[in-house]
């Protein structure tokens, strides 16, 4: 019976450890962009906003 919890909890982290590096790394990704190439995002921004 102890054990179930434990095992809840570390999936649980494991869900924020896999979403969270994923999220800095497009983060990461749209300043590199949009410090690389200013005039691409206008064309990448309206995109990712639309979905």
């Amino acid at each position: 019976m102890r054990a179930y919890p434990k095992r809840k909890d570390r999936t649980k982290l494991k869900a924020i450890s896999v979403d969270t590096p994923l999220l800095f790394l497009s983060l990461f990704f749209v300043v590199v962009v949009s410090y690389l190439y200013p005039s691409l995002t206008f064309f990448a921004f309206p995109a990712t906003l639309r979905g």
